[in-house]
């Protein structure tokens, strides 16, 4: 074998050994990938008394609901995507516990008690939740404490809805790039900056 056609297979070896797995990685994600909304990591009558706790959070005024924004799939896929397998285990047992202090309080689930066994039931869950512990520059504020169920769900709803393209764009007022700094400006009753 002479130089040049070594020189020609071991290039031909090393391109092959780099392309391959490229293409092959390339070809799996392709893949079409099955989405869990509904099905496997919440039951239907967990996903529904996720959209009536949401609905009751934040109802639809002249704004849109939590309904109306399909929250309750933004906190599915929160759970699913950021959540560990720990975190989702207490999120779902949590949200169990919450059905069943309702239905002992009541004797019915949270979707059938009417307006004001719903307010009342929240503002009992408002009080007893530890309050989330605020931070400056990403360290704890006062004693770290692990937020119970209504607080996590309570913050992505709020996250959902303040993030959401609907109320971003049509409801607050919508600065990409807010410009220049002006310390000093009059104030007339304009929307707030989304960003």
């Amino acid at each position: 074998m002479d130089r040049r056609e070594m020189i020609k297979e071991l290039s031909l070896g090393l391109g092959l050994s780099i392309s391959v797995p490229s293409l092959l990685l390339t070809m799996q994600a392709c893949q079409n990938q099955e989405s869990t909304v509904g099905g496997q990591l919440l039951s239907t009558s967990q996903l529904n008394l996720l959209g009536d706790l949401g609905e009751f959070i934040l109802p639809r005024t002249n704004t849109p609901g939590a309904a109306d924004l399909n929250l309750h799939n933004f906190v599915l896929k929160m759970l699913e995507g950021v959540y560990d397998e720990e975190g989702q285990r207490d999120f779902i047992s949590g949200l169990e516990d919450f059905q069943a202090r309702c239905k002992n309080k009541y004797g019915k689930v949270f979707s059938d008690c009417d307006e004001q066994q719903k307010s009342e039931f929240l503002q009992n869950q408002e009080k007893m939740s530890p309050k989330l512990m605020g931070n400056v520059w990403g360290s704890s504020v006062g004693p770290e404490t692990k937020p119970d169920f209504y607080r996590q769900a309570k913050s992505l709803f709020l996250l959902g809805y303040f993030s959401s393209e609907e109320i971003g764009r049509n409801h607050l007022n919508y600065v990409p790039v807010p410009g220049k700094f002006e310390g000093c400006i009059d104030y007339s009753g304009q929307k707030i900056d989304a960003l």
